[in-house]
């Protein structure tokens, strides 16, 4: 078990060759609709950004009901985490599987994410995408325009934090391991 979480702990250092890397975990604590905090049996957390999937900004409309889709389908279940990549946020990128289905599909069928096609060109998803704008479900059934949130982000920058000095971290990891949920 250290041996995974030594592993992982190595991998995100380096930033490279994390393509392929699973872990198993449980969700505990959703962010947003698109990012949550898994803890893998070994007790680290691990900030997770949902791999093909983008759900709205927290400004935008929409955002209260896709975080808590997510919050439904995921808070405090066990989980498979399938790791892409990692960010320019030192957050990992992957396919979270809860009970062998994959969360970002499950936003888009619910009508609460985009399917994400700049990162995936996973057909299945574009028609459930589709399907759910058709039904007018979770974010389609916003009154007025629903604009996407890569576009929602170019015209509405995110604001700087409060004024409250954040500790000096020398790498990707414990970086990492600093950014807790306030419980």
């Amino acid at each position: 078990m250290r041996i995974i979480t030594l592993t992982l702990a190595l991998l995100l250092a380096a930033s490279t060759a994390v393509e392929g890397f699973e872990f198993a975990g449980t969700v505990t604590w959703v962010y947003d609709g698109d990012t949550v905090q898994v803890t893998d049996t070994g007790g680290n957390q691990f900030k997770v950004r949902l791999w093909a999937c983008d759900a709205p900004e927290f400004t935008q409309a929409g955002a209260e009901g896709a975080t808590g889709h997510l919050t439904e389908q995921a808070q405090g279940k066990e989980c498979v985490v399938k790791v892409h990549k990692c960010d320019r946020y030192s957050r990992l990128v992957g396919d979270v599987l809860v009970d062998h289905r994959s969360l970002c599909e499950e936003m888009i069928v619910s009508g609460w994410a985009w399917h994400y096609s700049y990162f995936s060109n996973n057909e299945t998803w574009t028609q459930a995408e589709t399907k759910a704008r058709e039904a007018k479900i979770g974010i389609w059934s916003e009154a007025g325009e629903v604009i996407a949130p890569w576009t929602w982000r170019r015209t509405h920058p995110r604001q700087p934090k409060d004024k409250v000095e954040e500790p000096k971290l020398k790498n990707s990891v414990e970086k990492k391991y600093a950014e807790k949920p306030a419980e």
